[in-house]
């Protein structure tokens, strides 16, 4: 009889509008409280957190609402500034030191067990760090699948991810004699000059502005999104959901709740108040970090903006 009690009075609290079932969730289900933190940094493009992939080409957000007629679906609007979310900048000739580049997007070894350049060639090429002279050092980079020296126009780019600060090379090869000639030149304090295309993708400050001012924003785990679903069908209360950026891609989600609609604010007021992590505020942190992160000029003459765009496609 106490739970049946229990029961109707969150029947009645969610029908006038207080979440007492989404509290009730909060209380019940450990799933809401996602680790959600940036990964350990290595030396592999991949581990970045994509946020230049994040949001839809077509500014199209999903979601949940009360249709009327005591039914509760899915339904989209269109939302530009989801589209607008992640800006490309492509300057065609920059140029750059080799110890300017910490990282790289491909290599026989696994990126992911090391956390320098000077790491993975210690642990898996010993033998090309042995002579540490020019002589070693020009004939690593005589390597002719360092195509960022080798090949004009070169297929490999540099890449900088400006809320994550560091320069990759985006490479289809030569890995391991990239680093083992860098991890000389250091030693020899030698200049090896590096030119290519650099692409910088920046989250944009002004659709993160417009995000934040028009919803409070959750990363939710997976497994508890059947649960917020469930209470949120239950206020009737609006909500949109995206997927997150990788590596969060297949074990969280946002969850956007308009902070127009009273319904909306009481349950993002429950989420923050049980300490739900709250997106909003982790993308305004990674904003000002990225005005602060800035590639070197570049050495070559006549650079020029090429492209500035939304998306990271």
């Amino acid at each position: 009889m106490a739970k049946f009690l229990r029961s109707v009075a969150a029947f009645i609290a969610d029908e006038c509008g207080y979440p007492a079932s989404l509290y009730h969730a909060l209380d019940t289900t450990k799933q809401f409280y996602t680790e959600f933190t940036t990964p350990p940094p290595n030396v592999s493009a991949e581990n970045i957190v994509s946020w230049h992939e994040w949001g839809t080409q077509d500014g199209r957000l999903s979601g949940w609402r009360d249709l009327g007629g005591n039914y509760y679906g899915c339904f989209d609007i269109h939302y530009p500034k989801l589209a607008q979310f992640a800006i490309r900048e492509e300057i065609p000739f920059w140029s750059c030191d080799i110890q300017d580049v910490v990282g790289l997007l491909f290599s026989k070894s696994n990126l992911d067990r090391f956390t320098s350049l000077d790491d993975l060639v210690e642990t898996n090429s010993q033998e090309m760090i042995a002579d540490i002279s020019i002589e070693g050092m020009e004939k690593n980079l005589a390597h002719d699948e360092i195509r960022i020296i080798h090949q004009t126009p070169s297929s490999d780019h540099f890449a900088h991810y400006a809320w994550d600060g560091r320069v990759f090379l985006m490479n289809g090869g030569g890995s391991h004699h990239f680093s083992a000639a860098r991890y000389i030149a250091a030693r020899l304090q030698h200049p090896i000059p590096l030119t290519g295309r650099l692409c910088t993708y920046r989250i944009n400050p002004a659709a993160v502005a417009g995000l934040r001012n028009d919803f409070s924003m959750f990363a939710l785990a997976g497994e508890a999104f059947s649960a917020f679903h469930r209470a949120m069908d239950r206020l009737r209360a609006t909500f949109f959901v995206l997927k997150m950026p990788d590596p969060y891609v297949h074990h969280c989600y946002a969850v956007l709740l308009p902070r127009n609609e009273p319904r909306s604010r009481r349950a993002a007021k429950a989420l923050s108040e049980a300490g739900v992590f709250d997106l909003g505020e982790h993308l305004g942190d990674l904003v000002a970090r990225q005005a602060t992160q800035h590639v070197r000029p570049s050495m070559a003459k006549g650079t020029q903006l090429l492209s500035c765009r939304p998306g990271g496609y």
